[in-house]
């Protein structure tokens, strides 16, 4: 019986050996998948962050255009004001004739 013990304590070697493989494997499989998962996951925050920024610059871009708009827009009405004004300037000898016209047509008279 003695021949069979060294092979006895071969075996329960490899089965331990077999054991700590497995465990080791699992333990690297969990690291790996826990890695992956936080890789995903800051990804998917960069992502949102980048969106974020660029919606927030594309916001920037819009309200600036609009605020220019807008003072084109006062400008180009302030400039039209002064030329109607520069066209339309009448005498009061003028501006009296007008509004007695007025009153006539609006009154029916002739």
């Amino acid at each position: 019986m003695p021949a069979e013990l060294p092979m006895n304590d071969v075996v329960r070697l490899v089965l331990q050996a077999e054991s700590e493989s497995k465990r080791i494997l699992e333990e690297a499989e969990t690291q790996a998948s826990q890695i992956s998962d936080d890789a995903r996951r800051r990804a998917h925050e960069l992502v949102q962050k980048r969106r974020l920024e660029t919606a927030e610059q594309a916001q920037a871009m819009i309200d600036t255009a609009q605020q220019e708009g807008q003072r084109e827009r006062q400008v180009r009405l302030d400039q039209a004001a002064t030329e109607i004004e520069t066209a339309v300037k009448l005498d009061d000898a003028s501006l009296q004739t007008l509004i007695e016209a007025m009153m006539r047509c609006v009154h029916g008279a002739s």
